[in-house]
C-alpha cells in the first residue's frame, strides 16, 4: 500500500489491517521456528550470519 491509501483508511480499516499484519506476523514466526526445529538453530544462525 501506499502511503496515500494507508492515510484513506478508516480507524476501523486500519485496525483491521493492524490484525492482518499481526497474525502474518506471527505465522512467520512459526514457520521460522519450525524451520530451527527442523534444519537445527545453529545452522540457522549460521545462514543468517552468511547473508550479511
Amino acid at each position: 500500500m501506499t502511503k496515500e491509501e494507508l492515510l484513506s483508511l478508516s480507524k476501523e480499516e486500519l485496525a483491521e489491517l493492524v490484525e492482518i499484519c499481526s497474525k502474518n506476523a506471527i505465522a512467520m514466526d512459526g514457520v521460522w521456528f519450525q524451520s530451527v526445529e527442523r534444519i537445527g538453530a545453529k545452522a540457522i544462525i549460521e545462514s543468517c550470519l552468511s547473508k550479511r
